[in-house]
Order: structure tokens, then C-alpha cells, then sequence
């Protein structure tokens, strides 16, 4: 049973007990008859990855402020303009 949550626990396990505790990112993988373990657990990564649950926890792991956004997201866009063209 998770503990209830504390004003000094950070973004990152602020939002790990969210999906944990059942949040909208949940991603649920039943085992199927004669599967092992190592397969099943492999297909939830797969989910995982596929919903973007850890990729939002990352980037929801500290705040970064609009101003710190828009510059990253500018960047990022200036380096697949270059990758394009190059």
C-alpha cells in the first residue's frame, strides 16, 4: 500500500504515485495462459512506451518556466530543420 502523499515528495514521485495509484496513464497488461513472466513483462514495457507514461514523467520530473519551453522547443525544431537539409 503506497503512503499518503507528503509536500516534500517531488514532481517526478507526485506523478509516479498518480499513475500507480490508478491515473489516466495507466497501462495494464493481463498474462496470458502458458506466457511467461520475462514476455508479459516486456509487453507492458512496450505499452509503456507506446502511451508515453514515462516520457511525460520525465518531462514532468521538475517545472521548467514557458520561457525555458519555448526556447527548447525552438531548438529542437532548428535541429531537424538542419538534419533535413543536411
Amino acid at each position: 500500500m503506497l503512503k499518503k502523499p507528503s509536500h516534500r515528495d517531488g514532481p517526478f514521485k507526485r506523478a509516479l504515485r498518480r499513475v500507480l495509484e490508478g491515473g489516466k496513464n495507466v497501462s495494464e497488461v493481463h498474462i496470458k495462459d502458458n506466457e511467461s513472466l520475462d514476455s508479459a513483462l516486456k509487453r507492458f514495457k512496450r505499452n509503456c512506451a507506446k502511451s508515453g507514461v514515462l516520457s511525460d514523467l520525465r518531462k514532468k520530473e521538475y517545472y521548467q518556466s514557458p520561457s525555458v519551453k519555448r526556447r527548447k522547443k525552438s531548438e529542437a525544431a532548428r535541429k531537424n530543420k538542419n538534419k533535413r537539409y543536411n
